[in-house]
């Protein structure tokens, strides 16, 4: 049997086929419990307000005479209200999309194996276009109205004001569908970001974007043309220093402030010291400021520069240095080593003639000739060899001496 449509007292209910037949009138109260499959009731403390929901009541949905909707709730108290411990929203077909979890955060997912290139994506999107950007052959286009309809209106600003929001808002869709209302980012244009927001506690407002703001990361356009855009990738942080020392309100002073950009030309910047407990690895270090090169000339620290393990070693064996005393002692030869007068003097005479090789009648002709000594257990040998300047002939004399 098929299901039934009942209305009762001003409610529309759909109702089990197997209900019993009824004669007469109907009364609400004989439509409850398994029976009732739906229903369409006004909502008995507001009859401008209606609830259409399924046998299970708190998963309604509420439309209020304010205007405003309710998923799960009959008190919706935003626009568009939803009262759920977990939902999502998901592609046909396709394990892909995002929810709010149990614990309230949202999560984008993604479990699909064709997508293993990209993952699970969050994608911050900014386009220069929209309201702002409508021009008259935008509305020439989609309208189909003429020039001087728009001139009429004030322009093109003008015309589109006068129109529904329904209206404007499907002319917009159409113009970012068809690229018909974008143009290139500019210089300066924030592209989005991440912020991270509190009440301080201590006041009963604050701006979100100055005092409420502990931290952000956000990304701003350095450069567009047709070809592409970049952008710098800027991290700011709330100075603790300013928070801790504040006596009053501090408004825009308490906004983040940079700590760490990232720049499009790959010259990033640090701002504040930098602790770490491993190695930095760069191939050169270079100081953009004069004044830090200049200290370093001058070493107006005046801090000694110790090789070794200690500032009296030097070099990878820790070789023991010298004393200003030791040196001095050095240069002066304080201990007289040396060679003795009678030593010297030997060494001019050739006292032990001991031969150089040398030629010992230079400048004769027909040959040369030349002395050496040799000595064998006490016993020496002075040999004479002379040799023809043609070298053909060599004649040689020993004279033993023991």
């Amino acid at each position: 049997m098929s299901n039934s449509l009942i209305i009762s007292s001003g409610s529309l209910y759909i109702v089990s086929g197997s209900l019993p037949k009824l004669s007469g009138s109907i009364h609400a109260n004989e439509l409850t419990g398994s029976a009732i499959k739906s229903n369409f009731t006004l909502d008995p403390t507001d009859n401008s307000s209606f609830i259409i929901s399924g046998s299970n009541p708190t998963s309604s949905f509420y439309m209020s005479s304010s205007g405003k909707f309710g998923f799960g709730t009959t008190d919706p108290l935003v626009d568009f209200d939803i009262r759920s411990n977990e939902f999502q929203v998901q592609k046909q077909g396709k394990r892909q999309g995002i929810k709010v979890n149990e614990e309230g955060n949202i999560e984008s997912f993604n479990s699909e194996t064709d997508a293993a290139a990209t993952g699970s994506e969050f994608i911050l999107s900014y386009t220069r276009g929209g309201a702002g950007a409508i021009t008259a052959a935008n509305l020439r286009s989609i309208l189909g109205i003429s020039q001087s309809e728009v001139d009429d209106a004030g322009g093109a600003a003008a015309f589109f004001a006068t129109l529904k929001p329904r209206d404007q808002d499907k002319i917009l869709f159409l113009l970012e569908k068809e690229g018909g209302n974008i143009d290139k980012a500019n210089v300066g244009d924030v592209l989005g970001s991440i912020r991270w927001v509190a009440a301080s506690g201590s006041t009963s407002t604050f701006d979100s974007r100055a005092e409420g703001e502990a931290a952000n990361i956000t990304a701003v356009v350095n450069a567009a043309n047709r070809y592409g855009t970049s952008a710098d990738l800027i991290f700011k942080i709330a100075d603790k220093a300013v928070l801790e020392g504040a006596s009053g309100d501090l408004g825009a002073a308490a906004a983040p402030k940079v700590a760490l950009l990232l720049d499009g030309d790959f010259r990033h910047e640090l701002t504040g010291s930098l602790t770490s407990t491993g190695n930095i690895i760069s191939p050169n270090i270079t100081a953009d400021s004069g004044s830090f090169s200049t200290r370093v000339t001058t070493n107006d620290a005046k801090v000694s520069m110790v090789i070794g393990t200690r500032s009296t070693e030097a070099k990878a064996g820790n070789t023991t240095t010298i004393s200003t005393s030791q040196a001095s002692a050095i240069t002066a030869n304080t201990a007289k080593t040396g060679i003795s007068t009678a030593q010297a003097n030997a060494i001019t005479a050739n006292t032990a003639k001991v031969s150089t090789g040398e030629d010992l009648i230079p400048g004769t002709e027909g040959g040369k000739l030349i002395a050496s000594v040799a000595e064998s257990r006490g016993v020496y040998t002075l040999t004479f060899t002379f040799t023809t300047s043609d070298g053909r002939t060599t004649k040689t004399a020993n004279i033993t001496m023991s």
